[in-house]
């Protein structure tokens, strides 16, 4: 399942939503579709926005919604000019009696009344629309927790062997109880890299490599068969609070869903602990450590 990016329109009153009629059910959902391969979370966004609806926008905040491992997305705030919107793109190509598109605004006091899905973009109206009547306006691109969106820009992919030098200092910063040396840390990648049980997910911005996610799955008896582990994830210094992490770490969950039937991911740290519970991550166990070494 790729990441999704949707525009969150509102405007004068209204929210833009897409009206869906579709194996005889009928509901809404926010202008949007799937992130393309070396496609930015911005563009695609901007870009769905036209395609579905002939309108095109001018950008604004990432909007703080829930993340859903089911539907994972980013909600960006998106300002257009108040036109009526016509479908277009692959939607209005595939369209039929039984799997309908339609677009329109609709009067904010409404919405509740309407089967908006995912959750989270109907958390995405609201936060939308308590901006707007607060005079916030849309505002810049920005991260959750508060920092400009550079990391969403990022094009994610898996690791290689020949990442190693680009990956090796932000590797070896991450460190605190050991220190790593470098013919190790190669070796491990490789290792890594070799495994199919394993992998390292890499944001590349341009040539400069800002952050990783190592994580594997394995077999756990308690769990009735297989649950996924972070070993690590890091970002550079100056990419933090640029939602780069949220990114990585969506990666990390689809491939680990995709590589096995997994019960749960878990991740053992100290650090970033509002980031993980923004993400949807609980607090669940003490980690024990015995040090041989």
């Amino acid at each position: 399942m790729r990441i999704r990016a949707a525009a969150v329109v509102v405007q004068n009153g209204c929210v833009l939503l897409m009206h869906r009629r579709r194996d005889g059910r009928t509901y809404s959902v926010l202008p949007g579709g799937g992130i393309d391969e070396g496609e930015v979370a911005q563009d695609a966004c901007l870009r769905e926005l036209q395609e579905e609806t002939g309108l095109t926008g001018t950008l604004g905040a990432l909007l703080p919604t829930p993340w859903e491992i089911e539907a994972p997305a980013l909600y960006f705030s998106v300002r257009t000019e108040p036109a009526q919107p016509v479908l277009g793109g692959p939607e209005r190509l595939r369209g039929s009696e039984e799997n309908s598109y339609e677009p329109a605004w609709v009067p904010l006091d409404q919405v509740d009344s309407l089967d908006l899905v995912p959750a989270a973009a109907r958390a995405a109206v609201q936060l939308a629309s308590e901006a707007h009547q607060a005079g916030a306006g849309h505002g810049t691109a920005r991260s959750p927790d508060g920092g400009d969106i550079a990391g969403a820009q990022a094009v994610v992919r898996e690791a290689t062997s020949t990442d190693d030098a680009a990956l090796w200092p932000l590797a070896s910063a991450l460190a605190t109880s050991y220190q790593p040396t470098w013919t190790h840390f190669r070796e491990g990648l490789r290792s890594i890299v070799a495994d199919p049980d394993a992998t390292v997910i890499v944001a590349v911005e341009g040539e400069n490599l800002i952050g990783y996610v190592h994580v594997l799955v394995h077999e756990a008896f308690h769990a009735d068969g297989a649950i996924g582990w972070i070993e690590e994830l890091m970002v550079h210094e100056d990419r933090r609070g640029t939602g780069c992490g949220r990114v990585l770490m969506a990666a990390a969950e689809h491939w680990a869903r995709d590589t096995a039937d997994v019960a749960y991911i878990a991740v053992a740290t100290r650090r970033a602990e509002r980031f993980y519970q923004a993400i949807g991550y609980q607090a669940s166990a003490t980690y024990f450590k015995k040090a041989f070494r």
